[in-house]
């Protein structure tokens, strides 16, 4: 297999094992304040902000790793976010997709995060070919009744067989997976997120996108 490495390793994701201060009588600061607190180091004066999921789990990982804990930090537009919270120190290898969603075909790179390793590289035609070849097709078939909903299955199908194909090859899990950079057109990208805005605005003059193209990393 032909793995290469990138030029300048600036991950979208990257994992922390920290050791973070247990409560006391005299110091009675909430898990979330704690773990910002432990953060400083890494972060500086900027404060991260919690996904949904990481924050209902943090009270459980702090305790059953014994206040050792391994985050998961993506920085998106210079915004810490931290984004998966485990217990302990994780051993695990932090890993990410870089994704090209065509029209007509699907590229995808599984990524080692910490060397910036390519793994491997895998290319699928786009499900959505039965909806139509081009762009104009798709566009059309969205403003159908659950036609969005059928764009998005399939472009999902192609993902994840791609997926599949990359861990299964590599012998990781999907669980490895930390980060997902995705590029494509307009109509691609909304297909994707299943943005019915998108896909409405861009078959009228001027066609202007829902999401900023940084939002859909």
């Amino acid at each position: 297999m032909n793995r290469r490495k990138m030029s300048a390793l600036d991950p979208l994701a990257r994992q922390l094992t920290l050791s973070v201060e247990p409560p006391s009588l005299a110091d009675t600061a909430s898990d979330r304040e704690r773990l910002v607190r432990a953060l400083r180091p890494h972060l500086g004066d900027r404060t991260p902000a919690f996904a949904l999921n990481a924050l209902r789990g943090l009270g459980h990982a702090m305790r059953s790793g014994d206040w050792q804990v391994t985050v998961t930090l993506a920085d998106v537009d210079d915004q810490p976010w931290i984004v998966h919270i485990e217990p302990g120190a994780v051993t695990e290898r932090c890993l990410g997709l870089a994704v090209d969603v065509g029209t007509t075909t699907i590229s995808m790179e599984l990524v080692d995060l910490v060397t910036g390793e390519v793994l491997g590289t895998r290319l699928a035609y786009n499900d959505q070919r039965r909806f139509g070849a081009d762009i104009t097709s798709r566009l059309m078939h969205a403003e159908k009744r659950n036609g969005l909903a059928e764009l998005h299955a399939a472009v999902l199908t192609t993902l994840n067989g791609l997926v599949d194909e990359l861990t299964g090859a590599i012998g990781v899990t999907r669980q490895m997976i930390r980060a997902i950079a995705c590029a494509g057109n307009t109509t691609m990208r909304a297909s994707v997120t299943r943005c019915r805005s998108s896909t409405s605005t861009c078959s009228i003059r001027p066609a202007r996108p829902c999401l900023p193209r940084h939002h859909c990393r």
